[in-house]
């Protein structure tokens, strides 16, 4: 089941805090997202990461935070929430800024994202995290100067056919980029290069020139990934 707009916020929540559940409590978790009510306003710029613990008092906090609920299930289950809708279980866990929260997604939850949508499409999990690698070094709001966005760095026109709203959400942007990747090495009879010179520099160009197109830049790009999917 996909995550909605604030997904990647909420995952990455849960890589920074479930290292402060208590011994007594199981290291199960479980994170429970609803629709956000309102979309992410932009990030603005901070001197200095603020650290994930809970916030004790009711001080003023800037309108891109996003509280974190939290309740443990009889079984140890420790469940989150930026939505408990009334459900009188969850107490406030903390606030968070958004930007903390998408840097918390860092490797580890991106892996998640990858074997995720990777076996949803039949697609090895490793080839998809050398892209992202190759793409935007883990960075979640990576912009190219081509206009490029996210994980995966889809571009406006591919966002659009591929229905990704928030190319800025970890989960959209992985699920749209897998997706299209996919639908390369179909293109292309399974052909793993030929796919990633499509995903790089467009399946117009590998039609063109009949393989992978004579730019340094695509070829370059082909290299480097096939070089960390074959790296154990």
């Amino acid at each position: 089941m996909g995550f909605p707009v604030r997904a990647g916020l909420v995952l990455g929540c849960c890589l920074l805090c479930v290292s402060g559940v208590g011994a007594a409590e199981s290291s199960k978790l479980k994170v429970v997202v609803r629709p956000p009510i309102k979309k992410t306003l932009p990030q603005r710029p901070h001197a200095a990461r603020p650290e994930a613990r809970p916030v004790q008092s009711a001080e003023p906090l800037p309108a891109e935070s996003v509280a974190i609920y939290r309740h443990v299930g009889k079984d140890g289950t420790v469940f989150l929430t930026n939505r408990p809708d009334g459900d009188g279980r969850y107490r406030l866990f903390g606030r968070f800024s958004t930007g903390r929260l998408m840097r918390a997604v860092g490797p580890d939850g991106v892996a998640r994202l990858a074997e995720r949508y990777a076996g949803r499409h039949g697609v090895e999990p490793r080839l998809i995290m050398a892209i992202i690698k190759v793409e935007s070094g883990f960075g979640a709001k990576a912009v190219s100067s081509a206009g490029a966005s996210g994980l995966m760095q889809l571009m406006p026109g591919t966002q659009r056919h591929l229905g990704v709203r928030d190319a800025f959400n970890p989960d959209e942007n992985v699920e749209g980029g897998v997706r299209y990747f996919r639908s390369m090495l179909d293109r292309y009879g399974g052909n793993v290069s030929l796919a990633l010179a499509a995903y790089n520099a467009g399946p117009a160009n590998v039609d063109k020139y009949g393989g992978i197109p004579p730019f340094e830049e695509t070829r370059s790009y082909v290299r480097k990934v096939l070089a960390l999917y074959a790296t154990p």
